[in-house]
């Protein structure tokens, strides 16, 4: 049995049989005028959208996990930072890093 989450008027499955989603991001929205990984309001993969609130619920819940890709195909995971308000952020080797700001922004 698959488990949704709706989203903008629309269904999304975070996961399906009970089994975990690995989901690659691979874009981001910015609020207006931001630039830090505290602006980012939105994330997405090839194929859908989510909010920063709701990938951060994901997250904790650890019903999916998220990731991105550098340029040399290289894996950071995708981690919630615990400040008020929380955001989203990627790590790799056990370091914050910057991955989700070098992916492609979306109006």
């Amino acid at each position: 049995m698959a488990s949704s989450v709706c989203l903008e008027e629309r269904i999304i499955p975070t996961f399906y049989n009970g089994r975990l989603m690995d989901i690659q991001l691979t874009r981001i929205r910015m609020s207006f005028g931001g630039s830090r990984h505290e602006h980012i309001t939105n994330v997405g993969s090839a194929t859908q959208v989510w909010t920063r609130e709701a990938v951060i619920g994901f997250i904790e819940q650890r019903s999916d996990t998220f990731y991105v890709r550098d340029s040399a195909g290289r894996r950071a995971d995708v981690g919630v930072v615990n400040a008020t308000p929380k955001y989203l952020r990627t790590y790799a080797d056990g370091q914050w890093t910057d991955n989700l700001l070098a992916l492609p922004h979306t109006a």
